[in-house]
């Protein structure tokens, strides 16, 4: 079977699409694609070319890349509410 991706970057437009087809939600940590995939290292979903609108939680860690501490959880602000409850 041939791949059309880099095996080691998850395919996120196909599971996006088993995301719609099926509905479930998408909480992606993208820590190793913050600060290294994509034209401006904005992450796996610029790398694929995918809306963030589309994940429903993403984190990242600020210390792989970035060179920093903490990280980030972000969403829909529904989601992240329920987060905060």
């Amino acid at each position: 079977m041939a791949l059309n991706y880099p095996a080691h970057i998850a395919p996120l437009k196909e599971i996006v699409a088993l995301k719609n087809e099926y509905f479930f939600r998408i909480i992606m940590d993208d820590s190793m694609g913050v600060g290294t995939l994509g034209k401006t290292g904005r992450g796996t979903c610029e790398y694929w070319d995918v809306p963030t609108t589309a994940i429903d939680v993403l984190t990242s860690s600020m210390s792989h890349a970035l060179g920093s501490i903490g990280g980030f959880c972000a969403g829909a602000r529904t989601v992240v509410f329920h987060q905060v409850l």
